[in-house]
């Protein structure tokens, strides 16, 4: 996916999520400090972030994000080169295992500690 498309995507959704004109957002525009977003609008955000570009940002990516422009180069990275991140690889695994049964809070075949087929 193109980075004009990701970052006009993400603009038109922070821009409407936080009621803002997409004009008046730029990538050093904060998140908390000038948007007011909390913690809860924060995890939304990355949800619906990883549903409409269809990846996974893990934990550890997400406690970075501050910026618009954070945003932005989070998911180029994840959407650009899935084959090359051990992160959307174990997600795919993880999502496969809750389908066929394991619990969805097994944190370890997230982590990709422990692998298990569950038939």
């Amino acid at each position: 996916m193109p980075k004009l498309q990701v970052e006009e995507r993400v603009i038109t959704i922070l821009a409407r999520e936080f009621d803002a004109a997409p004009e008046q957002l730029s990538g050093s525009t904060l998140l908390i400090e000038h948007l007011r977003a909390d913690s809860l609008a924060l995890t939304n955000l990355v949800l619906e972030f990883e549903g409409l570009f269809k990846i996974h940002i893990p934990d550890e990516d997400f406690k970075n994000i501050k910026t618009v422009d954070d945003v932005i180069r989070c998911i180029e990275r994840f959407v650009q080169y899935p084959n090359e991140n051990a992160s959307v690889a174990q997600s795919l695994i993880y999502g496969e295992a809750v389908r066929q049964g394991a619990p969805a809070s097994t944190d370890s075949v997230l982590r990709g500690r422990q692998m298990k087929l569950y038939a």
